[in-house]
């Protein structure tokens, strides 16, 4: 059995600033068509790229969150491979004003706050880091992470 799979990038690959030109998006169509699988690869949270992108029924399969969330658009099924992001730790950037995007398993914050978000995970104990990720700098906290 011979697989076919073709992984694409969102940010700055195959999009500009969110937006997917018609010719990508009918080369994945011509891909599918014959017979290669399409997968969406990115570190963002999966909400915020169904916000941006629709319901990606144009690829077979997403893998978000920096590989912590695998998402199937047609069956809508959505597996979570990482430990949820801890509620206190949410709560707690909720309390002390600290602007995040929470995902299933990663939150995004701006690298700006990263003394701030460390300041969090120490007082909490959590089994939390800090990653910065391209090309805009931001924070990403596994257990909870994000691109901003």
């Amino acid at each position: 059995m011979k697989l076919a799979v073709l992984a694409l990038d969102y940010d700055g690959t195959i999009t500009r600033a969110d937006v997917l030109d018609p010719s990508v998006r009918a080369a994945i169509a011509s891909a599918r068509t014959n017979g290669i699988v399409t997968l969406l690869v990115t570190g963002r949270i999966l909400g915020e790229l169904l916000r941006v992108a629709g319901q990606l029924h144009f690829v077979d399969g997403v893998v978000a969150e920096n590989g912590a969330v695998l998402h199937f658009p047609d069956s809508g099924h959505t597996s979570v491979l990482a430990p949820p992001t801890p509620e206190a730790f949410i709560d707690a950037l909720r309390r002390r004003g600290i602007g995040h995007t929470a995902g299933l398993c990663l939150v995004d914050a701006n690298a700006s706050d990263a003394p701030r978000l460390l300041e969090v995970i120490h007082e909490l104990e959590l089994p939390l880091v800090l990653i910065a990720a391209r090309p805009v700098a931001s924070t990403a906290v596994p257990g909870s992470q994000r691109r901003h």
